[in-house]
């Protein structure tokens, strides 16, 4: 999900820029189901808070009970936002999943490297 504000330039430097590459579209088409969603009005205000959006652009990435599992912020170029999305798709390296293991108490230096900067882009 493409949680966006109608005002916020990194917002349509991406719509710009990266949305219309086709590496960009084949790989998110082909895995994903994309919505855009204004965070400032209708539906976005609920959603907004549901998910803790308080930065745009943010990109969630929400499994089918609803639950986010991954997420990024900000204008990223096409490979970062590529390589995003392919970490989405791997359990080992989303976001939700890693914090939970932090939380369970995994400590391995290559592990908090990891969420070290996974975390760094949030």
């Amino acid at each position: 999900m493409d949680a966006y504000a109608v005002w916020c330039g990194s917002c349509k430097l991406m719509v710009k820029n990266i949305f219309p590459l086709k590496p960009v579209g084949d790989y998110y088409n082909a895995n994903f189901v994309n919505a855009k969603i204004d965070m400032e009005k209708g539906e976005g205000i609920d959603l907004a808070k549901k998910y803790n959006v308080k930065v745009f652009p943010t990109y969630l990435f929400i499994n089918g009970d609803g639950e986010e599992v991954h997420r990024t912020i900000g204008y990223v170029e096409e490979k970062d936002f590529i390589q995003f999305a392919m970490d989405a798709g791997d359990p080992n390296k989303r976001l939700t999943a890693l914090k939970q293991k932090f939380e369970k108490g995994e400590k391995d230096a290559e592990f908090l490297l990891n969420l070290s900067r996974i975390n760094c882009l949030q």
